[in-house]
């Protein structure tokens, strides 16, 4: 087999969003694992490492905006009525 080395470096907005990234996908296992736990021990320490996740991918959120790496614009007035009344729709369909 023929050896292969590339030197691959990400810039810090690369590296923070993959991280993000990273984070973002645990948190989806551990959510996923907690529901699935029947031991109390373990849905314990589960509830504890989601919550530490869900801290860290807010710190990194923080450092992107704060580099301005990535933009967060507030949504208008009719995207938020459409989003209620799409919500509320769908509420309407699953209660009955």
């Amino acid at each position: 087999m023929r050896e292969f080395k590339a030197e691959i470096t990400l810039s810090e907005r690369e590296f923070l969003l993959d991280l993000l990234t990273t984070e973002k996908d645990l948190t989806k296992l551990y959510a996923s694992a907690l529901t699935e736990s029947v031991s109390k021990g373990v849905r314990t320490a589960l509830k504890l490492y989601l919550k530490e996740l869900i801290e860290e991918q807010a710190l990194i959120f923080y450092a992107l905006t704060e580099r301005n790496y990535i933009r967060v614009e507030s949504a208008s007035e009719e995207q938020k009525i459409n989003v209620r009344v799409a919500f509320s729709n769908l509420k309407k369909q699953i209660t009955g």
